[in-house]
C-alpha cells in the first residue's frame, strides 16, 4: 500500500542517517586498534589487518589521565557556572516582565545562534592578554569559557585593542 511504502522509505532514510552519524564513532574505535602505518594507508581499510593494543598503553604513558581531568574540570566548571547564571537570567526575564524583557530575550536568542567558531579567535586573544600573575591558568580558562557561553553579546567577545 501507499502508506506502507512511505513508512519503508522513512525507515530506510532514518537507517541511512543513523549510519552516517555512526561512522565517526566506528572509525575512532577501529582506528584505535590499528598500527600507525596502517592508519596512513590510502585507501584506508575498514577493519584492522593486525589488531594492536599498543595504542592504549601509549595513551596511559602520555599522561592521559591528567588531560582527561583537565577537560573534566573545564567542561564541568563551565557547565555549572553557565547553568547557574542562565537560570538566574531566565528567572528574572520570566518573573519580572518589563518593557525591555522581550527585547532582551530575543537578543540573547539571536546571540546564541552565532556559531562559537566566529568568536573563538577574539576569545583566544583575551585569554592570552589576561595579565593576572596570581591567578592560575585554570581560572583564566574557566573565566573565558564561561564568558563565551553568553555569545557575541558578551563584552568579552570584542577584541582587546581593536
Amino acid at each position: 500500500t501507499r502508506r506502507g511504502l512511505g513508512r519503508a522509505a522513512l525507515y530506510i532514510g532514518l537507517a541511512a542517517a543513523a549510519l552516517v552519524f555512526f561512522m565517526p564513532f566506528y572509525w575512532v574505535i577501529v582506528a584505535s586498534f590499528k598500527t600507525p602505518a596502517e592508519l596512513r594507508e590510502i585507501p584506508p581499510t575498514w577493519w584492522p589487518q593486525t589488531f594492536t593494543f599498543a595504542n592504549y598503553s601509549e595513551v596511559w604513558r602520555a599522561a592521559f589521565a591528567r588531560y582527561f581531568l583537565n577537560s573534566f574540570i573545564y567542561s564541568g566548571g563551565t557547565t555549572l557556572v553557565v547553568l547557574l547564571t542562565s537560570s538566574l537570567i531566565g528567572y528574572v526575564l520570566v518573573k519580572d516582565p518589563s518593557r525591555f524583557g522581550n527585547m532582551v530575550f530575543w537578543f540573547i536568542l539571536a546571540a546564541s545562534m552565532v556559531p562559537f567558531v566566529t568568536y573563538l579567535l577574539p576569545l583566544f586573544n583575551i585569554l592570552l592578554r589576561i595579565q593576572r600573575p596570581l591567578s592560575p591558568i585554570c581560572c583564566r580558562c574557566l573565566t573565558s569559557c564561561c564568558a563565551s557561553s553568553v555569545g557575541p553579546a558578551s563584552p568579552w567577545s570584542t577584541p582587546i585593542g581593536a
